[in-house]
């Protein structure tokens, strides 16, 4: 038993499969990879969005004056929210599932375009979709459901890619992860604003909720990347 208990030691948590029975969850297309297409997602992820409204961008596509050159891979996610209360939002399947009680790491890079034109939802007339908007982390058990809140990120105002990681812990086990633009509610109002998304990390399980103190929502920046 002695011996059991030292190869629970933390260093094998960043294995896929540790001696403790917690596996590293690796996304499928983490760097958001496809045909750059307006109103459309990359493979692997699923448009979470509302009724009547258009999808995610696969960016940089020439659409909505956004340039922002890619972080990792080529291309990246682009969502934006709207001033008539709607946001986008998109989800994927993961495998193996998170685990209930188990905690993990999970880093992502966020950056904000200076331009992102498109119309009011509500006036119809050209609107830069600027203002900072947070990333949310979903855990649920479809492609859209969104069961518990894992994380969010602080307001995103920067055009340059930072690195934003996140302690995620699960009250129940889960089979899908969501990502969505939304507002910062310290506002109270719905606006136009944008947030790109590139380069999320593997979920890499760093122990159990009982023992780790438990952490704030709010993810935290670690790095900046330049490119």
């Amino acid at each position: 038993m002695q011996y059991l208990s030292k190869l629970c030691l933390p260093v094998f948590l960043f294995f896929g499969l540790n001696l403790c029975g917690q596996k590293t969850i690796s996304l499928k297309n983490p760097s958001f990879e496809g045909k750059p297409t307006m109103s459309d997602v990359p493979g692997n992820w699923r448009d979470c969005g509302f009724p009547g409204e258009s999808a995610p961008d696969v960016q940089p596509c020439g659409a909505f004056e956004v340039t922002t050159i890619a972080s990792d891979g080529d291309t990246y996610l682009g969502m934006v929210t709207r001033d008539n209360d709607t946001w986008e939002k998109v989800g994927t399947k993961l495998s193996p599932k998170m685990e209930a009680g188990v905690v993990y790491e999970f880093s992502i890079q966020l950056c904000q375009s200076e331009t992102y034109q498109s119309a009011s939802r509500l006036t119809g007339e050209p609107t830069n979709f600027i203002t900072p908007v947070v990333l949310r982390i979903f855990g649920g058990n479809s492609y859209c459901e969104k069961e518990q809140m894992l994380g969010v990120s602080p307001p995103i105002d920067h055009a340059e890619w930072g690195t934003y990681r996140f302690t995620l812990s699960p009250q129940q086990e889960y089979s899908h992860l969501l990502l969505e633009a939304y507002y910062v509610t310290a506002r109270g109002l719905a606006y136009c604003g944008n947030l790109l998304v590139d380069n999320a990390s593997d979920l890499v399980p760093i122990g159990r909720s009982e023992t780790i103190e438990r952490a704030s929502l709010v993810g935290e920046r670690v790095e900046e990347t330049r490119k």
